[in-house]
């Protein structure tokens, strides 16, 4: 394993895992579990195809477009792509999934330690978030070398005894159609294919640092991020699966806890309360490798894009993270009721611009406002038309 992690091809497969695996993806896949029982892996291939498939055909889209996501928004039209950008990474960052990171970190810690209010906890998180982001060209050894292994141990050790220990799953007597869809629509609010569009420009930054590669030497940069995509889907999908069997096993006994409530409640179960500290490692290092991903890379481009390089990085970080702090006093619902139309709406959308702009690199295809629009249009009235039923 100390060899594995010194591999740079290894580092940065452990690091884009670390990135992509943060609160949403503990939860959402254990919601896969509890609801398909004993028919899961229906259920699970359909989580898989969108929150591995999808998000890793986006970091090989970007990887075309050499990590230029700019290029890549833009086009659909200038003034529109860049206000895609502008809502991906506010709910990516400070209005959605950080906060999220740092409220899933609390519910799990106090259920050891109730006495730590959510503001102080998030006061705390967001400087531990600082301190690990200021210095943005370590945040690869950060997360590949030392975080990425730790949290891999804590979910083994959760998977393996829960999957020895499992009872048999409960009959799940929704249709195979249905279940597959609910397992893909799951997927979507992991975010990872947003994530996805905006590391993917990070990664190659730090893949050239990290590989000693000159800026135009394409093909040994391409080859050192498709190895390292492989060891991250693989891992990221391993531990998709072992939770969610796991999860589909305890079913029964999960039916009323909340989706937040999850992970902690069935690794209670499975090591005990002795061992349960296993679990607050698991789920605040999940939380943390990605908030700081994610938070470096709004910091950038709030510095960068939105601010034409006015205030230095370390600002932008600070202002990130001041407004991260009271967006996680919404507390997960709240989040949640953020993400899910976002998601509803534009979701569809971006994975049409991803499979446009991949055909467009590979064979010429020329066509994309259509196909982004048109898609953008259906879910708009697919959304309509839910409300419409809702009310």
């Amino acid at each position: 394993m100390k060899y594995l992690v010194k591999s740079p091809i290894a580092a940065t497969g452990l690091a884009m895992f670390s990135m992509f695996f943060g609160a949403g993806n503990l939860i959402f896949s254990l919601v896969v579990g509890k609801l398909a029982c004993d028919k899961n892996l229906l259920g699970i291939t359909g989580f898989l195809i969108s929150a591995v498939g999808i998000p890793f055909l986006g970091l090989i889209a970007i990887i075309l477009f050499d990590g230029d996501y700019k290029s890549f928004f833009s086009r659909i039209g200038k003034f529109p792509g860049f206000v895609l950008m502008m809502a991906i990474l506010g709910l990516l960052g400070p209005l959605g999934v950080v906060p999220r990171c740092i409220i899933l970190s609390h519910e799990t810690l106090s259920a050891y330690a109730p006495s730590i209010s959510l503001p102080l906890f998030s006061i705390i998180a967001a400087v531990l978030i600082f301190l690990c982001t200021v210095k943005e060209k370590e945040i690869i050894n950060l997360l590949g070398r030392f975080l990425s292994p730790l949290l891999l141990a804590c979910l083994a050790a959760i998977i393996i005894k829960g999957l020895f220990c499992a009872p048999s799953a409960p009959t799940c007597t929704l249709s195979n159609l249905n279940l597959f869809s609910y397992g893909f629509i799951e997927g979507y609010k992991t975010l990872d294919l947003c994530a996805a569009l905006f590391f993917s420009a990070s990664i190659l930054a730090m893949v050239r640092k990290s590989a000693h590669t000159a800026s135009h030497a394409h093909k040994q940069i391409a080859a050192h991020v498709f190895k390292a995509s492989i060891i991250g889907a693989t891992l990221l999908a391993s531990v998709y699966i072992g939770m969610s069997f796991v999860t589909a096993g305890y079913s029964s006994l999960l039916a009323s806890v909340p989706d937040q409530q999850l992970f902690i409640t069935i690794a209670r179960h499975i090591l005990g309360d002795t061992f349960g500290i296993i679990l607050c490692c698991a789920v605040i290092v999940a939380c943390l490798t990605t908030a700081i991903a994610l938070t470096a890379i709004s910091a950038t481009f709030a510095q960068e894009e939105l601010l034409s390089n006015k205030i230095s990085y370390t600002n932008a970080l600070i202002i990130t993270l001041l407004i991260t702090v009271p967006v996680s006093m919404l507390k997960f619902s709240g989040i949640m009721e953020l993400l899910i139309p976002f998601l509803r709406i534009t979701y569809p959308a971006i994975i049409a611009l991803v499979i446009v702009n991949t055909l467009y690199k590979l064979c010429s295809f020329q066509w994309v406002k259509l196909p982004f629009y048109a898609t953008l249009l259906a879910s708009l009235m697919w959304e309509f038309n839910h409300l419409l039923c809702g009310a």
